[in-house]
């Protein structure tokens, strides 16, 4: 029993607080099971968070055109502009090839640059040489439907501006695989083998 004038305690406060918790339970259900696969094992994917490159005012962007090695540079102007690439179930790199295509005069760029994407699990063709004039920067070519791929490759294992991602044009200038599905073709200008 209570005593005169003590604070009855109230059923609908406690079904409230009861309800709230059960509510906590049942989302924190959810979200640990979404999070783990058969087994109780932790759920992998090859997904990453969108990657974001902000171009302020004043900054040279510079794009390489396919095919003929001609260069066009631009200045920015006005106001920042800022490029996502949407996040997703991505093909994992080890099931992605690539070659490295020596556009830039330094011998063995290809190469070195080749040793340094191994890590990262890609499948990767021995270097090649560029057919013709050398360029400046750096070009990731992608085949069609490789686009986020392409990205993740620029700005993740290789820190380079997306500005440098493009699609794969019909004729590559440089003696690639015959026979070999490639989806990415970086040619490796001056800039990026530091010559």
């Amino acid at each position: 029993m209570t005593q005169p004038g003590s604070p009855q305690p109230s059923v609908a406060g406690a079904a409230g607080r009861g309800l709230a918790l059960i509510a906590f339970a049942v989302v924190l259900g959810l979200v640990l099971l979404q999070s783990t696969v058969d087994g109780g094992e932790a759920a992998t994917s090859d997904t990453t968070a969108p990657v974001t490159e902000t171009t302020q005012p004043g900054d040279d962007v510079t794009t390489t055109t396919a095919g003929d090695g001609t260069e066009t540079s631009t200045t920015v102007e006005g106001e920042p502009t800022t490029t996502t690439v949407p996040s997703g179930d991505m093909q994992p790199r080890n099931e992605l090839r690539l070659i490295v295509v020596n556009v830039n005069g330094v011998t063995g760029s290809a190469g070195k640059l080749t040793d340094q994407l191994k890590p990262f699990g890609y499948i990767t063709e021995d270097g090649a040489n560029g057919t013709g004039e050398d360029i400046q920067d750096s070009v990731i070519y992608y085949e069609p439907g490789f686009a986020a791929e392409a990205n993740r490759l620029a700005a993740e294992d290789l820190e380079w501006s997306l500005e440098q991602v493009q699609p794969k044009p019909t004729d590559i200038p440089a003696d690639l695989p015959e026979g070999v599905e490639l989806h990415f073709v970086i040619m490796l200008g001056k800039t990026e083998a530091g010559g």
